[in-house]
């Protein structure tokens, strides 16, 4: 469910529900919930002032745009190396899940 870079306009606000940026990302609800209390992600509160449990909604565009200028300060040698340990490492996986089949 990704869009197109070019074409979406950053500016139109896009709150999503965790579930929704579990579905996007692939992460765990559970992690997305600990990035939310921990303010790793953008949130938005909404209810009414002073209620206990105000619904919380992750603005997506603003995540993507951290994301991508994040990526925009790594080098293209950090990039490689970070590929490099994503490679070794599901390769890795992929030796223990044939052994682990074997037996």
């Amino acid at each position: 469910m990704l869009k197109d870079r070019k074409t979406q306009r950053y500016a139109d606000p896009e709150p999503i529900t965790p579930h929704e940026f579990c579905v996007r990302t692939g992460r765990s609800y559970g992690s997305v919930r600990n990035m939310m209390d921990r303010n790793q992600l953008p949130v938005h509160r909404e209810g009414r002032p002073g209620t206990k449990r105000p619904r919380r909604f992750i603005m997506w565009n603003e995540y993507l745009e951290a994301v991508a200028q994040t990526r925009a300060l790594c080098t293209r040698e950090e990039r490689e190396w970070i590929e490099n340990i994503v490679r070794s490492n599901a390769s890795a996986s992929k030796r223990g899940k044939r052994i682990s089949a074997a037996y």
